[in-house]
């Protein structure tokens, strides 16, 4: 029983001489660090937010837009097809001046 007790106070005094002889390198990324890595363009600030908004159009923003249903934005279906899909995470962003150009075709072939 005293060797038990021995090696547990060994052990966690080795550990504590561990701890404050070699301090905790921190080697995780902060969150803005990895966003920054992979997603370097979405907005942190409300000012960026809304040009952020001005440059894409989200899936749902383009479903209404046209009047789609959600699941054939992400299918592709009509002419969302014709668009370059741009990924930020698992979100689906679509450029603005695509759009509007594809609107334009649209609207010249029917006059």
């Amino acid at each position: 029983m005293e060797r038990v007790k021995r090696a547990i106070e060994l052990s966690t005094s080795r550990a504590s001489v561990i701890n404050a002889e070699t301090p905790r390198i921190r080697t995780e990324v902060s969150r803005k660090q990895r966003l920054m890595k992979t997603n370097n363009t979405i907005p942190t600030t409300p000012k960026r937010a809304r040009a952020f908004d001005q440059k894409f159009l989200s899936a749902r923003t383009l479903a209404k837009r046209w009047d789609l249903s959600l699941s054939a934005v992400y299918h592709g279906d009509s002419d969302v097809a014709r668009l370059k899909k741009i990924s930020f995470g698992r979100s689906i962003r679509f450029v603005l001046k695509e759009v509007e150009a594809v609107e334009d075709e649209k609207i010249a072939s029917a006059s």
